[in-house]
């Protein structure tokens, strides 16, 4: 019980996640100049089309395809997650950023949240040096999710290709490294060990979700 108390009170603080401490006001000063210098760093965020590279096909979360949208159901689909997910279901309520809270799930520890499990580090990351994540509402984890998933390489060409030929292992192994749901062509379990659905079951639920889109769009 002490190790998980003391785990709970130094992973935060490692991962650079606002504390929960008290502090004395001189301690409350030099925080305040921190928080100043850290929120001048990020509070213009960047739009999609000046963070992807040029050879990425630039998605705005207005104009997500059928596509992209179905790619990114599966996903949440696979997580187990929704916008206000926690690491383990739990649920949390405020949306102005991460929660960062490292929730203890499955034998693991993570600070996975919303609806594409987002980690605080890669959080952290896409809101500081890439510009995303002005808040962690809906939108934003979906800009972010497209983000990611454009930066693995998976194309608007690459998805319909797949769905022509009904083979979505490139996708599923560009995808793996990022989320551990996912199995690839050589793992049924996945980069990570962790994947609980087969490449098939996956495609059909991806070709599923893109059937309904579909239907919904006319």
């Amino acid at each position: 019980m002490l190790r998980k108390s003391l785990l709970a009170l130094l992973v935060p603080v490692v991962l650079g996640c606002p504390s929960q401490f008290q502090t004395t006001p001189e301690e409350k000063k030099v925080v305040e100049k921190s928080i100043v210098k850290i929120d001048t760093k990020i509070e213009n965020t960047l739009p999609l089309e000046m963070i992807a590279s040029e050879e990425d096909e630039l998605i705005v979360p207005e104009q997500i395809s059928p596509e992209y949208r179905a790619l990114l159901d599966t996903i949440a689909g696979a997580e187990g997650a929704d916008y206000n997910t926690l690491y383990g279901g739990e649920t949390f309520s405020d949306f102005s950023q991460h929660p960062c809270l490292v929730m203890y799930a499955y034998g693991r520890k993570s600070t996975a949240a919303g609806r594409y499990q987002f980690v605080y580090p890669t959080y952290r990351e896409l809101r500081e040096e890439k510009g995303l994540f002005s808040s962690f509402d809906e939108e934003e984890q979906d800009k972010a999710a497209l983000y990611l998933i454009q930066k693995k390489g998976v194309t608007q060409e690459l998805l319909k290709k797949s769905i022509e030929t009904g083979d979505f292992n490139p996708i599923w192994d560009r995808l793996a490294p990022t989320w551990a749901s996912f199995p690839t062509s050589r793992n049924s379990r996945g980069k990570h060990n962790q994947a609980k659905f087969s490449s098939h079951r996956l495609r059909h639920e991806y070709l599923l979700n893109y059937g309904h889109l579909l239907r919904n769009s006319y």
